[in-house]
């Protein structure tokens, strides 16, 4: 809290249970797969080991390339295989991923290069060679059979009995499993403890900080030479059955904030609507001037997405330049965007900065500007409905949002558990203690200032360029404007945390203290939650990425000249090198020419694929 009762963190544990961006200099250390009982003398068991681990990923990609099973058709499993090889093999692991790349139709070796020199160079982004064994089983590998094969299996030495590897697991990309349970704020140990499961607790966490972030006045920070409050803006991606809905209980969380602002509202009308009936009672008479009263405009936290710029500009307005937006379904906000009266993403980017929003109300013919806007939005939707909001990475909204991705939940949970007890009740106990601590800081007469401890500011300036050098290596330059931000989110996750902290120190005087010192412990939470989180954002940009390649190719009159449009609309599906040379003559188009055309379409345009010798494919959208 502050300086003087600040508590440390034990930083041991969380560097031992984070992944290695921060040891980045450090040298990995390579996992050993099970040693053979009857190791050769003259190999050392660690080189017997790697051995051993290189025959068993070579066997399992062999039995992946006989069964014709491409287990890379989407960029982000491309990426996780070479991470998993990369991880596991180093170097040696190159003409396996090549040897499991080829199955895709559009493969080429260069790109195959450079996607695993990057691989190599990223540290493994936390993921490990046991990755690749999970993808191959779930693709239909018995990667226990693989194991029988290569390595005496170990023995048990109670019985003496041989026992099969343990499968590997897909690794989690979950965050409060990362930090000791009784390090969190008590808001989020209740939380976790109510939660049916790890990534449930994930997305109930990241609701409550993004909720809060929205009902903290006058709590700022310094961060680039610039004023900032805590608002964020957070997608939680997730397919259908993937239990988001339990995020509703947000609602009952912002309960508190939320009503006192509507009872304050309903007091200003009461008293409009007293001074409107007095001024009708005086209206006429002789001697009598009284003004007509003004109508208060409408106040709320809350503000929805689906409304029309202007709406949402005045609502932004009449709350004082605050509000909260939350939407169970994303196409509430894109569909809004999509329109001509609708479109505030101009808007939502600048308010993500504080930047002032200047709107014209027609009504009176007046022109507004709400100064440093302090918008707090959550949004939950599929995987398309995030391509909806933000079509491309390229956009500037893309990178002010955090994301989540949610797994889709196959198991049948225990709808009949806990009946006494409910999401919403236990939500909305938190937020009355939380409702203390924003009525405190809003009767403050300055801003309560939020600071990084020097030694903070250290570690986090070396995580941000660790990590952005890490992305660039993945992703190019074009990624660098999320990683940016992502160093503001985190400032702002850090500020949040400490503001709930309050809740769990009632001596700290939050009403008249001049700053506040971010706590270890939630400067090491924030930094921990944005390094699992930067994963699922890498996700949710390669799926934008690879979206808009195949919308790309789709349209080959986007991207093709015009002589070779003609020839490729006049081959069919399937075609042969005669087939081809047959309608490049009757277009009159020279051999040499036609021969560099097949060419473009394969490399260039990868619209069409070789089959063998003299037989090509087109590549459809639906193929890629």
């Amino acid at each position: 809290m502050t300086k003087d009762n600040k508590k440390e963190f034990p930083i041991e544990v969380w560097e031992n249970s984070n992944t290695e961006r921060i040891n980045a200099d450090k040298p990995m250390a390579k996992p050993a797969s099970v040693e053979p009982a009857d190791a050769k003398a003259d190999i050392k068991p660690r080189e017997q080991a790697e051995q051993d681990l290189y025959s068993q990923v070579k066997m399992t990609a062999e039995r992946l390339v006989a069964n014709g099973t491409d287990i890379t058709s989407s960029y982000q499993d491309w990426l996780n295989v070479g991470f998993a090889i990369a991880d596991g093999l180093g170097e040696g692991g190159r003409d396996i991923y090549h040897l499991i790349s080829g199955l895709y139709p559009n493969y080429t070796q260069a790109e195959c290069d450079r996607q695993f020199d990057a691989c190599l160079k990223s540290h493994g982004h936390g993921v490990t060679i046991k990755t690749f064994f999970h993808m191959a089983k779930q693709a239909g590998v018995d990667i226990a059979e693989v194991a029988r094969l290569n390595i005496p299996a170990p023995q048990n030495p109670q019985s003496g009995e041989t026992g099969e590897k343990e499968m590997p697991q897909m690794p989690k990309m979950t965050f409060t499993d990362k930090v000791p349970l009784e390090y969190w704020p008590k808001t989020f140990q209740k939380l976790q403890q109510i939660a049916e499961d790890r990534e449930s607790a994930d997305m109930l966490t990241l609701g409550i900080i993004t909720a809060s972030s929205a009902c903290l006045p006058k709590f700022v920070g310094n961060y680039d030479r610039h004023l900032v409050y805590a608002c964020l803006y957070a997608f939680i991606v997730a397919p259908p059955a993937s239990n988001k809905g339990s995020l509703s209980a947000i609602h009952a969380f912002i309960k508190y904030v939320h009503d006192s602002i509507r009872r304050a509202n309903k007091a200003e009308f009461d008293e409009y609507e007293q001074k409107l009936a007095d001024y009708q009672a005086q209206k006429g008479k002789k001697g009598q001037h009284i003004a007509e009263p003004k109508q208060p405009p409408y106040r709320s936290l809350l503000i929805n997405a689906n409304s029309s710029a202007t709406a949402m500009y005045q609502s932004l307005s009449d709350n004082h330049g605050c509000g909260f937006t939350f939407e169970s379904e994303g196409d509430a906000m894109s569909n809004a965007l999509k329109s001509d009266y609708g479109d505030y993403s101009d808007g939502l980017r600048k308010a993500f900065h504080h930047e002032n929003i200047s709107y014209s109300r027609r009504k009176e013919n007046e022109r507004v500007d709400i100064k440093k806007p302090r918008w707090a939005i959550l949004l939950t939707g599929t995987p398309d409905q995030v391509g909806n909001l933000i079509p491309t990475a390229d956009n500037g909204t893309f990178s002010r949002f955090l994301f989540y991705m949610l797994s889709r939940k196959l198991d049948w949970r225990d709808v009949f558990a806990e009946e006494d007890v409910t999401l919403d009740d236990e939500f909305e106990k938190m937020g009355k203690d939380f409702y203390i601590v924003h009525l405190k800081l809003a009767a403050r007469k300055e801003n309560l200032r939020f600071k990084l401890a020097d030694e903070q500011k250290r570690k986090f300036n070396r995580f941000f360029k660790d990590m952005q050098d890490e992305q660039v290596a993945m992703f190019g330059d074009d990624i660098v404007a999320s990683v940016r931000r992502l160093g503001l989110i985190t400032f702002r996750i850090a500020m949040v945390l400490t503001a709930l902290r309050f809740i769990d120190d009632s001596t700290v005087d939050i009403q008249n203290i001049p700053e506040v010192i971010c706590d270890d412990r939630d400067f090491q939470i924030a930094i921990t939650m944005v390094n699992q989180l930067i994963n699922h954002t890498s996700m949710v940009y390669c799926n934008l990425l690879r979206k808009k390649a195949v919308e790309d190719e789709s349209d080959v009159s986007t991207n093709m000249l015009d002589r070779d449009k003609k020839l490729y609309e006049k081959l069919t599906d399937d075609f042969t090198t005669k087939d081809f040379n047959a309608v490049a003559e009757e277009l009159n188009i020279p051999q040499k020419t036609a021969e560099k055309i097949i060419a473009r379409f394969m490399v260039k345009y990868k619209v069409v694929v070789r089959i063998k010798n003299g037989f090509y494919r087109k590549v459809k959208p639906k193929d890629k």
